[in-house]
């Protein structure tokens, strides 16, 4: 769509560079993070750019040479990224301790590739009154060491801006989901919503929310791209940041109408409520968010699953599991068992984080269309 040309991949990495180095210029810091438990708003705060640390698309064997197979693909690649020396700009690796596999990236990394601020938050894996207690804590040492770092005083007032700015980011994205809403009309491809997701992740808020902007006023405008002839599919499942993945479904017939990826819905779509001590506001967000697998009760992750099925009328539902991904493993029979008494049907599909999956996806995705458009 010519009207997505701003987020195609090619250009928004080009676009990325351009902004890290610009960011580096003026003596800014530029942290990567792993997970979307490492709340971005403190990093903004403290005047540092956030980048979200991807595996390459197209593979590296390197991460192969330094991991064990049973280590899941998403992880390998990343490392294979940081061993090609694709992260080499950045001044800080954060992590959340969501899996053990994520911890075990942090300790890899640091071990052979030499970042000078390295930092893990340990996330409560259970919610409680506890937990929040100790959530709290947590987060002020982690401002202590970033203030520490950055030789930089991260204030309240600070903190009030820098959850605007990405409450603002939150807002449009989710207005980029709502043109997939069945009454308003299909108007963009869901690997094209992935793209945009992708660049909040990549981009300087602000920029994201400029291009994201200009996006939506072009949607308002243009016609509906798909038939209700299409199956509208949901994807769940393990870390999806290559949209060739969404692409294979909906290149198999299918439209992807919303999603319950950390790469989407789940990395926006709940505002931070500022309506207390900023401190406060995010330590109640980032506990009280749509959870990952890694966090306990499951429930309201499988409720947010459901609303979603309803909200954009979905007609199946699709997990990628990649291999050894563990929080998913232990995660999926239960996600399964869900959907059907829900009647929602559901396929699983197993792969690896390379392209090399996708010929496979599309075979047993065309599978289960023709399954669902059967009387």
């Amino acid at each position: 769509m010519d009207i997505l040309k701003e987020f195609d991949m090619a250009r928004l990495t080009l676009l990325s560079q351009e902004e890290i180095a610009g960011w580096k210029s003026r003596n800014k810091k530029v942290m990567g993070y792993t997970c979307l438990y490492v709340p971005e708003e403190i990093i903004y705060a403290a005047d540092m750019l956030p980048i979200r640390v991807f595996g390459g698309i197209n593979g590296s064997h390197k991460g192969e040479s330094v991991l064990q197979v049973n280590i899941c693909s998403f992880i390998r690649s990343c490392l294979g990224e940081v061993l090609e020396g694709r992260y080499q700009f950045l001044d800080g690796l954060i992590t959340a301790r969501s899996c053990g596999q994520m911890r075990k990236l942090h300790d890899v990394w640091e071990l052979y590739s030499k970042v000078p601020f390295m930092y893990v938050i340990d996330h409560p894996h259970r919610i409680s009154d506890f937990t929040h207690s100790y959530y709290k804590k947590e987060i002020e040492r982690f401002i202590f060491e970033l203030e520490e770092f950055g030789k930089v005083k991260i204030s309240s007032e600070a903190l009030r801006h820098a959850i605007r700015l990405c409450n603002e980011n939150r807002a449009l994205l989710k207005e980029v989901y709502q043109w997939r809403n069945k009454e308003r009309g299909v108007k963009i491809w869901g690997h094209e919503v992935a793209q945009v997701v992708r660049s909040s992740m990549i981009l300087p808020k602000e920029k994201s929310s400029s291009l994201i902007k200009g996006l939506l006023d072009k949607l308002k405008g243009s016609p509906s791209i798909s038939s209700d002839k299409k199956p509208r599919i949901l994807i769940t499942g393990s870390m999806i940041d290559n949209p060739a993945f969404i692409k294979a479904v909906e290149d198999a017939g299918a439209i992807v109408v919303s999603d319950d990826l950390c790469m989407g819905s789940r990395y926006f779509w709940d505002q931070v409520k500022l309506d207390k001590d900023p401190l406060e506001a995010l330590v109640n967000h980032y506990l009280e968010r749509i959870p990952c697998p890694f966090i306990h009760p499951r429930e309201k992750r499988f409720q947010h699953i459901i609303n979603l099925a309803r909200e954009f009328q979905v007609d199946g539902v699709i997990i990628f599991l990649i291999k050894f991904c563990d929080n998913f493993v232990y995660d999926t029979p239960e996600c399964i068992d869900m959907l059907k008494r829900y009647d929602i049907p559901t396929l699983e599909l197993e792969i690896e984080h390379s392209s090399l999956s996708i010929g496979q996806v599309k075979t047993r995705v065309q599978a289960f269309l023709e399954m669902l458009s059967r009387p």
